[in-house]
């Protein structure tokens, strides 16, 4: 689903031997910061605003290597012809 500034690929099961864990995919055409991040979350994370070829460098050398991320990258490149 294609919204004004990003697109929504659903929701997906991640641990599928467990039967929880999911995954809410989105790529975001424009963000910006309007908050810093909530470290008491159950979670650490990190936003990291990256240019396409910045997204193949990380992939190729393996600094990003979970799989939702990856997912997410490509489903991006298919509706955006990247």
């Amino acid at each position: 689903m294609m919204q004004k500034f990003g697109i929504s690929f659903g929701s997906f099961v991640v641990s599928a031997n467990r039967g929880f864990s999911r995954a809410h995919d989105y790529a975001f055409l424009v963000c910006r910061k309007v908050v810093e991040p909530d470290h008491h979350d159950l979670e650490s994370w990190e936003l990291l605003p990256m240019y396409p070829a910045e997204v193949y460098l990380v992939l190729r050398d393996g600094s990003i290597a979970l799989l939702p991320f990856l997912a997410v990258w490509e489903m991006t490149r298919a509706n955006l012809g990247l």
